[in-house]
């Protein structure tokens, strides 16, 4: 049985929290639409997080509109309903009390209508958030809008994953990325199974962040930190968690930042997302089980999080080495240009932005893979290479441009990952030591592609 940690007494507990963030949620419904960056303001009381180093903000828009403007919601409304209780009335059932079996299956198709608050379809439309109007009405009634803004900033999120999935390698909606599903039970209810996937995790612990950053006015910035702060919102620890904080008076100082308050939990948390996370811990095989799920997947959940969102270090402040999705979207870029060499100032100004967006260290990292020519895999399913030719002159190139890189420490990187001395290095990149005929194809520069930057020489690298 999980425990939950009380209240520190000696934190005053306030009478009245800010409903901005309800209010500002409610107003992007109603008008429908909002950039990505006024979202997440919204989502987080009126400014982004304070205490997070935001580089890479999304940059799309969001639509949003109700469920009735979409046929698709009822006809597939009625499918599950017809899927999960069928079978349960049967043939011979219908054929002998019809009028009972069509009211049942009435009914399913209505639960089945009202249990869905709101949707994205990544596939179809992911920047389209549609809110169930029945749920949408509840704004009506609730002054404060508490229910109804964590529904928005719920399926809002997914939009943010979406967008994720168009940028980078990987996202959320991947199945089983660093191995997730291992740590589940095999055996688990198909709600269960919904609950625990990464994008659904997510977008539960994203409106979970966002209600605590309303209350605490700042992020946790480590995986105690994180503990303590889902502590906060109702969240129950399970009891390797807690004997943690008992043990270890660093983890009990960061539980301390993140006090309980009971109000704040009743009127403002969302405390539908936290009894669903609630759900999933319970749902593990044991306490070792239930420990690993607090102790590595919420810790990576949120590290995509605050990745998602444009903070630098993202993963980082979880314990992983490096920005993960920084990295994909760099790869993704320099991908595209090997499957189609063409508009090069445009793909190496997208590179450098991307570079210069990393932390110092993240971007050595990487010049140390691209400028050896090793493999590239973290997350997706391929991993990628950048062969010897203009791709990865241009990669190193950017990434050697990073302000916090030292031109000879750039050249120092290339040549001990490569074995050979810069001015070597850059003449295999210009003139590749096979696949000459192709070389000559990709190099030849025409104005409908563009011409290859000109990467004029840097003092100390060469390039």
């Amino acid at each position: 049985m999980a425990l939950r940690m009380p209240t520190t007494p000696s934190v005053p507990q306030p009478t009245a929290f800010s409903t901005k963030r309800e209010a500002d949620l409610t107003v992007l419904y109603n008008q429908g639409h909002a950039s990505a960056d006024t979202f997440l303001r919204a989502a987080f009381g009126g400014a982004l997080p304070r205490n997070l180093d935001i580089v890479n903000v999304p940059e799309y828009n969001l639509e949003f509109k109700n469920a009735a403007s979409d046929p698709l919601f009822y006809l597939s409304a009625a499918f599950r309903a017809f899927a999960d209780h069928w079978g349960k009335l049967g043939v011979m059932y219908f054929l002998n009390m019809p009028r009972m079996a069509i009211g049942l299956a009435a009914g399913a198709v209505a639960l089945s209508l009202v249990s869905i608050r709101g949707y994205v379809r990544p596939g179809l439309h992911p920047e389209r958030v549609h809110i169930n109007d029945i749920w949408a009405a509840v704004r009506l009634f609730d002054k404060d809008n508490e229910g109804f803004a964590n529904t928005v900033a719920h399926e809002g999120w997914h939009t943010a994953q979406a967008y994720d999935d168009r940028v980078s390698l990987s996202s959320a909606f991947h199945e089983n990325r660093h191995g997730m599903r291992m740590l589940f039970p095999k055996e688990m209810s198909r709600w269960l199974k919904y609950l625990s996937s990464e994008a659904e995790l997510g977008a539960r612990m994203f409106t979970v962040v966002s209600n605590a950053y309303v209350q605490h006015g700042v992020m946790p910035l480590t995986k105690h930190e994180l503990w303590g702060c889902l502590i906060s919102q109702g969240l129950e620890a399970p009891h390797g968690v807690l004997a943690r904080a008992q043990d270890n008076a660093a983890c009990a100082r960061a539980f301390h930042k993140f006090p309980t308050v009971d109000q704040y939990v009743q009127d403002h948390a969302d405390r539908s997302a936290a009894n669903n996370l609630n759900d999933v811990t319970d749902g593990m095989d044991n306490d070792a089980a239930r420990f690993k799920l607090w102790d590595q997947v919420l810790p990576w959940v949120y590290g995509d999080i605050l990745e998602v969102m444009g903070d630098r270090y993202g993963h980082k402040r979880m314990g992983h080495g490096h920005n993960i999705q920084l990295r994909e979207i760099f790869m993704k870029t320099a991908r595209g240009h090997m499957d189609k060499p063409t508009a090069h100032e445009q793909v190496m100004q997208d590179m450098r932005t991307t570079a210069r967006k990393m932390c110092a260290d993240d971007a050595k990292s990487l010049l140390e893979i691209i400028a050896g020519g090793f493999p590239y895999k973290e997350l997706s399913a391929d991993s990628i290479r950048i062969p010897e030719g203009p791709t990865r002159l241009m990669a190193v190139y950017a990434l050697a441009a990073h302000p916090g890189i030292d031109n000879r420490e750039a050249g120092r990187i290339v040549a001990e990952a490569s074995g050979y001395d810069v001015d070597t290095w850059r003449q295999r990149m210009l003139n590749p030591p096979t696949s000459r005929i192709k070389r000559t194809i990709r190099l030849r520069p025409t104005r409908s592609r563009g011409e290859m930057p000109s990467l004029e020489p840097l003092p100390g690298f060469g390039l």
